[in-house]
């Protein structure tokens, strides 16, 4: 199953970036369809270059009509300076915990164990909220 992730960038002034994660989507069309909404909107509007779509397979044994959200497993950065990790995108929660449930506990730049986090993303809906206003304006 092929399925699109939709980020938008922010490049500062030294050089360091922030990645934000908008949402998944089914086809690269409904991902424009989200950054046309977005260019108007706080943020997005004075960084229109800042978008990025990555093509992405999930493997599952269910029918791809039957999935509507994905699962992405995720781990504590390993300092305050770098992104969080994607460890995965997966479409049933079972196996993204199986995935987090074996990360192996690496310790951070402070000494603390590192953990995995799994969190759901519905299919075509835009998640973004932290730090910009939260927009839910497509479903399928």
């Amino acid at each position: 199953m092929k399925i699109f992730q939709l980020t938008h960038r922010h490049i500062f002034e030294d050089g360091s970036f922030e990645d934000k994660g908008i949402g998944y989507f089914r086809t690269e069309s409904d991902c424009y369809k989200a950054i046309d909404f977005l260019l108007s909107k706080p943020g997005f509007c004075d960084l229109p270059k800042g978008f990025h779509i990555d093509e992405l397979s999930l493997e599952t044994n269910q029918d791809e009509k039957n999935i509507n959200a994905v699962y992405e497993v995720t781990c504590d950065p390993v300092d305050d300076r770098s992104d969080v990790p994607l460890l995965g995108v997966f479409a049933d929660e079972q196996t993204a915990q199986s995935v987090a449930n074996t990360w192996p506990k690496c310790l951070t730049a402070d000494g603390e164990l590192r953990k995995a986090y799994v969190d759901k993303y519905p299919i075509g809906e835009i998640n973004w909220s932290d730090g910009y206003d939260t927009y839910v304006w497509y479903k399928e």
